[in-house]
């Protein structure tokens, strides 16, 4: 939340942050408590069930911004998708789309294809509500979702769209902080230069072995300014 409101503190739409039992002390953010022992689809469900909207961008709590978004174009794509009955438009392109069919305000997008790996991503996307509870299942993680769910979707009639690679980024953020339980060195930094202080003995820093997994991202990364 740090990062988000150092470069998004006008955001005009409500802020709902998806809890099992923790919260977070902001009148801006409206926390949504699920309780105990429940696995991340269940309370995803339960979240979107408590929320009254059609779309709904998910952001994973491990994306820092690192500069404001463009509200105009996000505006533009939610409405794209209501005119065209669009299900999901990922605004992160992890994976891209197969296909350029458009272009908004000077960011190109396309359809993502029922064959293309990880359809489903829960890279920041902005998602139809009744998407969601027709191709999510209880009892499912997030890394899991994101795997099944993607299978699912290939039986499903639902359109799903992505913003090209080469273009800027409408939600620009370290993707991700996190990879597989280690702190990226790049998160670390930033939260440095920000004066935060992080537990380290809580979660390590990445080993140097496993830098070359995360490459891809680091670049990607480094073009939208981190």
């Amino acid at each position: 939340f740090h990062f988000f409101h150092k470069h998004w503190s006008a955001c005009p739409w409500p802020i709902y942050l998806m809890t099992n039992t923790k919260s977070y002390d902001d009148h801006r953010i409206h926390t949504i408590n699920t309780g105990e022992d429940s696995d991340w689809s269940t309370v995803f469900l339960e979240t979107v069930n408590q929320i009254n909207s059609k779309y709904l961008l998910i952001l994973m709590e491990d994306y820092f911004l690192l500069r404001p978004p463009n509200e105009r174009v996000i505006g533009k794509i939610a409405e794209y998708m209501r005119q065209n009955h669009i299900s999901y438009f990922r605004l992160f392109p992890r994976p891209g789309p197969d296909t350029i069919t458009g272009e908004i305000d000077g960011v190109r997008f396309g359809e993502i294809t029922e064959d293309s790996e990880y359809r489903v991503s829960l890279q920041a996307a902005i998602w139809d509500t009744d998407y969601i509870r027709r191709l999510v299942n209880p009892g499912e993680s997030a890394w899991e979702l994101e795997v099944e769910g993607t299978r699912r979707s290939r039986q499903m009639p639902d359109r799903l769209f992505s913003i090209a690679w080469e273009e800027e980024t409408p939600i620009p953020y370290l993707c991700t902080a996190v990879v597989k339980g280690y702190w990226i060195k790049e998160a670390v930094q930033m939260c440095r230069r920000n004066n935060l202080e992080l537990d380290l003995s809580q979660r390590k820093v990445e080993p140097f072995y496993r830098r070359w997994n995360i490459q891809p991202l680091i670049r990607l990364m480094e073009r939208n300014g981190g």
